[in-house]
């Protein structure tokens, strides 16, 4: 029997499986779905897997089950026919079921379009414009774009006939998508399908056939082409793909691209299914309209279209760079498109089936592709994990920084950067930056400020939005902590835990904490003083960013680095690649220069001038001496800022494990007052009655399970003896199941053997702490072990529990709980209390104590937060989560030639 508000999704995890569970979920149906991956989604209350062995048979219980069953028509033409077999056949359950086929907008490939008409317009109005102006439109084109002059008038007879002034009626939708030139669900009959589609068409007749009145209602959903959450593999993604990838060419569009293609977010399609599927929905459509058409539309009728070439074009400009090539309808047929080519040259304007306003149906993206393309292209990049690639090389001079961003960019397609690209980009800067650029390079010693570089950085990758999706590569820039900063940084507003971590570091620098003190012992020592050197690394022009008072600064995700590339060799290497380079440009210059009879006289040095006329080049001794100091001073300023940090880590944590100290020696106060003692002594009066009384009910159990396997051995079956299988002749002697976790299914009888010697091994049913049955054991559990005995000699008294070896388990449980054992009694040391469990024994105050003391040793234990990187990269790695890699190079090149 079909159960209310359940649908049945073949296949659910597909592209568009995946919103039909979604959308059905969202409204309040258990979803039932076939899959045709290992992991079916987990919101499914059943599901099978396509092809497996128990396909059949759970099919045929889900079909039975679901009020509301979708199949996907292209490509299930075999399980569609089974499926409708098996609800035309099956006995009716007293429940209407609905059967939706989705398919494929390949079905209308072939079909002609109606002319545009409008029977709201007269032939001739009076200022003679024609009514067949309507006629004359393209298909897609918009009544409403034309002048007031020139709109048509609605003929007498849908005036109003009252007195007054008279009214036109509003046209419904069909109206208004025949005057466009749309297709309509009224043109079912009349579709035509594409060479690939025939199957599908074939399978929507066998559909629509099945339906049953009273039993079985059939519909079929013809969307648009869908897009939206990742695009689906053979249709949207291969262009979303081409785009991204440069080296891939320029998107393709099919024949001179000015079809109207109809379009339709997979979401609302998903959205449209479900609502028409309600009891609302359907309601308001009559059994013979089992069609139905949905694409994007702002206001009824209104088909929801895009001609092809805006729709590549627009994908190909926000994800490359805009290239687009036409293959001419001529050589459609000899180019490998198959399908795809086929669905990109479909024309047919569709416009959606109206459905009851009862129904529910919101549609998100109504506005269609061209104003989402922003959403859909997000989406794409996050289901389909594709993430831009920014790469920052560093490193001392001559390390091969220029070399290995040169070798990166060409080998991923990207850009490199360098600061010499910043500076030549000037120009982009707004009018007020402009000028501070040009006041800070018109000094004696011109270098733009960290600030100023970040914006022309910004300015520079911002607007170009295939830097902003595939990524860059940046040549030695920045190269300071502050810079970086400036450039991959934005702030943010401080959530509570900053606010705290702030307020922690302010109390500690202040002295809040008494057990910090400078220079006290054991102690870390105070940060090295700066030199003079060392203040020259990081002048005002590389200053920190300014911050809003209440932000804070966290990593700009659309130009943080991925990837963090540090170079470094020895002095003596970079010594030599210095040379080496040097040797090669100054024989390049030669080479370049005119013979000796043909050079023009060199010119005099003059006042001003260092040297003679040469290479333009920085690669010589004195200015690898310069740069090297500089790599150095920055190195040094790393130190600085490694240790300062540390001194600050270091101080956090001792202000917090003071405090935490101090609350914890407080709470042990609170706990030994008169009133403590008090609340904790009837606590403990109070466990040891629970327990003494748990002890005498399983001794009880015990004892009535001895008498009944004593009764067993006899021959007899006494009173409240259930169902035990014990073994004729011998008397069963067990330990029960302690109710404490710690003991339970670890106590063991220790039988002896009496008479013939015999034993044997039976189960028996677990008993409560009351002695009763306490039922079967859980799934997987097994039962306890029951160890039987020769029955003992006639007039022979029990043992007692407490001395009878046989009762092991309890007699040690009882001496426990007098001796005042931990698992029973109320422990003294803190690490062995189950602070927050059932068998806490203590007042209010102990367990504030013991709180307090998991507080300090939680704080001890975990340690300060040590920082692991300073300078660039405690910006670049730690703060932005850049990938870092270091690689060292000591291997010499040769030495330059003589």
């Amino acid at each position: 029997m079909a159960q209310p508000n359940t649908v049945f999704i073949h296949p659910v995890d597909n592209y568009l499986g995946k919103s039909l569970g979604a959308a059905f979920k969202a409204r309040g149906y258990e979803v039932l779905g076939a899959h045709l991956g290992d992991a079916p989604p987990s919101y499914l209350s059943g599901s099978y897997k396509i092809g497996s062995p128990a396909e059949v048979q759970t099919r045929k219980q889900f079909l039975a089950l679901a009020s509301v069953v979708v199949y996907e028509l292209h490509n299930y033409a075999s399980a569609v026919r089974d499926a409708a077999v098996q609800l035309t056949s099956q006995p009716f359950g007293g429940r209407q079921q609905i059967f939706i086929g989705v398919t494929t907008p390949l079905v209308w490939a072939a079909t002609r379009p109606p002319p545009p008409k409008d029977d709201l317009l007269e032939d001739e109005d009076e200022s003679g414009t024609s009514s067949d102006e309507a006629a004359s439109l393209p298909p897609g084109s918009d009544i409403n774009s034309r002048p007031a002059s020139a709109q048509p008038r609605a003929p007498p007879s849908l005036l109003g006939t009252g007195t007054g002034v008279q009214q036109p009626q509003q046209p419904d939708a069909y109206t208004i998508a025949a005057a466009l030139g749309a297709l309509t669900d009224k043109d079912a009959p009349r579709r035509a399908p594409g060479l690939t589609a025939r199957d599908t068409h074939e399978v929507e007749q066998l559909l629509m056939r099945s339906q049953r009145r009273g039993r079985l209602r059939t519909m079929v959903v013809c969307p648009g082409l869908m897009y939206g959450q990742g695009e689906e593999d053979s249709l949207l993604h291969p262009v979303f793909r081409t785009a991204w990838e440069v080296t891939a060419g320029p998107a393709v569009v099919y024949g001179p691209g000015t079809n109207k293609l109809p379009m339709v977010h997979v979401d609302d399609l998903a959205a449209y299914i479900a609502a028409a599927a309600s009891k609302e929905a359907r309601a308001a459509l009559p059994e013979t309209q089992q069609y139905l058409l949905v694409t994007d539309c702002a206001s009824p009728g209104q088909p929801g279209t895009i001609d092809q070439k805006a729709m590549v074009t627009s994908i190909a400009e926000r994800l490359g760079t805009g290239e687009v090539k036409n293959i001419p309808s001529e050589e459609l047929l000899f180019s490998a498109g198959g399908r795809h080519a086929e669905l990109f040259t479909l024309d047919a304007p569709m416009a959606t089936t109206p459905l009851a306003p009862a129904a529910g149906y919101n549609p998100k993206y109504s506005q269609g592709f061209l104003a989402n393309l922003e959403e859909v292209v997000n989406q794409w990049l996050t289901v389909r994990n594709v993430r831009p690639l920014r790469i920052l090389v560093s490193g001392p001079p001559m390390a091969g920084k220029s070399t290995t961003a040169a070798r990166l960019a060409e080998l991923y397609h990207l850009k490199c950067i360098s600061a010499k690209d910043l500076l030549a980009a000037k120009n982009r800067l707004p009018p007020d930056l402009l000028k501070v650029f040009e006041s800070e390079m018109s000094g004696k010693e011109p270098r733009a400020s960290a600030a100023t570089m970040a914006a022309l950085f910004r300015e520079l990758v911002i607007p170009d939005l295939l830097w902003r999706n595939r990524g860059f590569v940046l040549d030695g820039w920045p190269r300071t902590a502050n810079a970086a900063r400036c450039a991959f940084m934005q702030q943010a507003p401080l959530d509570e835990e900053d606010q705290a971590e702030l307020a922690a570091e302010e109390a500690a620098k202040a002295g809040g904490n008494p057990a910090v003190k400078p220079g006290g012992k054991g102690k870390p020592p105070p940060p090295p003083k700066k030199d003079a050197k060392a203040s020259k690394a990081t002048p005002a022009l590389d200053g920190a960013p300014s911050i809003t008072p209440g932000n804070k600064l966290v990593p700009d995700a659309a130009l943080a680095p991925t990837h963090f590339i540090e170079l470094d060799a020895e002095e003596e290497v970079l010594r030599r690649r210095m040379q080496i380079v040097e040797a090669a440009e100054l024989e390049a210059f030669r080479l370049s220069t005119p013979a000796p009879d043909k050079q023009p006289a060199p010119p005099k040095i003059g006042k001003g001038q260092d040297k003679a006329p040469g290479p333009q080049t920085h690669n010589n001794e004195k200015d690898f001496v310069r740069r090297l100091e500089g790599w150095n001073r920055l190195k040094a300023d790393d130190q600085e800022e490694m240790s300062a940090k540390t001194l600050a880590a270091q101080q956090v944590w001792e202000y917090r494990r003071s405090l935490a100290a101090e609350a914890a020696a407080l709470a042990h106060t609170e706990a030994s007052t008169l009133r403590a003692k008090r609340k904790r002594a009837k606590a403990q009066e109070a466990a040891a009655a629970r327990a003494a009384a748990d002890l005498a009910a399983r001794e009880a159990a015990h004892q009535a399970q001895v008498e009944a396997a004593a009764a067993a051995a006899k021959g007899k079956k006494p009173r409240g003896v259930g169902k035990g299988e014990v073994g004729t002749g011998l008397a069963a002697s067990i330990c029960p199941p302690s109710p404490s976790p710690s003991l339970r299914n670890t106590a063991k009888a220790d039988g002896g053997e009496q008479g013939d010697g015999s034993t044997a091994t039976v189960r028996s049913p677990r008993t409560n702490a009351a002695g009763g049955k306490a039922g079967m054991p859980e799934q997987g559990a097994d039962w306890p072990e029951v160890k039987a005995q020769p029955s003992p000699a006639a007039g022979a008294v029990p043992a007692s529990p407490a001395a009878g070896a046989s009762n092991g388990g309890v007699a040690r449980e009882r001496a426990q709980a007098q001796e005042g054992d931990p698992a029973t009694s109320s422990p003294s040391d803190a690490s062995t209390r189950p602070v927050f469990g059932p068998e806490w024994v203590g007042s209010e105050e102990d367990a504030a104590a013991a709180r307090a003391d998991a507080e300090l040793a939680r704080i001890e234990a975990a340690g300060p937060k040590m920082p692991r990187f300073g300078g660039l990269a405690s910006v670049v790695v730690a703060s932005c989560g850049a990938a870092s890699i270091s690689i060292t190079s000591n291997t010499p090149p040769p030495p330059p030639p003589p």
